[in-house]
């Protein structure tokens, strides 16, 4: 795995670690954009820092010292633990066309929250990669199942967001993770962190039932950049979805003129000129398509918005 970053940080911080960097023997080079603040190269490596408080280095040797003082500086990328268990919540394929919509939970007994954070902080989940990529990282984290770690996976179908209102199924489907993960856990001793999808009332009334009887309840936006348990599931998470895409890659029912379904992301020109032909084929869609969404209607010549249940 290459580069690791830091993130969310303020000017005095990214002063200071450019302080020491420059005292440490690096060299300050020319940026390449209007949205770099600075660039160092120092060992091996390169450092560059971004306006938006990011710093990336393309080293990742946890045993630098100069990232490990780089540590120093940032200080902890992710909000320490405040419960005994850490509960997270997170999902991907919501706003692909392709395949299943895939939530994942996960609950971290805070006693690994260093050796989990050391492992997986680096990991830029708001990226594309491979499926190699997601499962190298969900190998090194199945260590510590032994040790407590647990997390749990629901699926929505493409067919089931076709039929209902998708923050409504979200909704349940997150509530159904939720309770298998909190079965024969003493709430009052979790934090649980959900990535703010856009939550409506039935997951909000459940939530609440948690946090009478004192669980600590984080209901975030982009919770996986502050979060430790989050960040863990939507890995997770992203790893399901890309072992589902990467076996329908792979199938040779699925090749069109030499072309696969690609990441299944609308902005993705191999996954639209890969719909467009399938179309064009006369066949059904196959299960894989979510073909409510816009891109399907707009290749079908379909106008306005797909009828949904707003109800289960």
């Amino acid at each position: 795995m290459i580069g690791r970053k830091w993130i969310n940080l303020n000017s005095e911080k990214i002063e200071g670690i450019k302080k020491y960097l420059i005292q440490a023997g690096g060299i300050e080079e020319t940026v390449y954009s209007a949205s770099e603040i600075y660039r160092i190269k120092i060992l091996n490596g390169k450092i560059t820092c971004y306006k938006n408080g990011t710093l990336y280095t393309t080293c990742s040797d946890s045993k630098n010292p100069i990232i490990n003082h780089i540590d120093e500086i940032a200080g902890s990328v992710f909000v320490e633990p405040s419960k005994e268990f850490l509960i997270g919540l997170d999902e991907t394929g919501k706003g692909e066309v392709v395949g299943n919509i895939h939530i994942v939970g996960v609950l971290i007994p805070s006693i690994l929250f260093q050796s989990l954070k050391d492992l997986v902080g680096i990991a830029d989940t708001k990226k594309t990669h491979t499926y190699d990529y997601w499962n190298n990282l969900f190998n090194k984290i199945s260590f510590f199942l032994k040790d407590g770690l647990k997390f749990v996976e629901e699926k929505i179908s493409p067919s089931d967001a076709d039929k209902y209102n998708l923050n409504k199924i979200m909704d349940v489907t997150y509530q159904k993770a939720l309770v298998s993960l909190v079965k024969n856990i003493d709430v009052s001793k979790c934090r649980i962190t959900i990535d703010n999808y856009g939550i409506g009332d039935t997951l909000k009334k459940f939530l609440d039932s948690l946090a009478l009887q004192n669980a600590e309840i984080i209901v975030a936006p982009k919770s996986d950049d502050k979060y430790l348990e989050a960040k863990l599931a939507s890995l997770i998470a992203k790893r399901e979805r890309e072992k589902i895409v990467k076996s329908i890659n792979e199938n040779p029912e699925y090749i069109l003129s030499g072309l696969s379904i690609g990441s299944g992301n609308a902005g993705d020109k191999e996954t639209i000129n890969w719909l467009k032909i399938w179309y064009s084929s006369k066949k059904p869609w196959p299960w894989f398509i979510k073909k409510s969404f816009s891109t399907i209607r707009q290749i079908e010549g379909k106008k306005g918005k797909a009828k949904k249940l707003s109800y289960l």
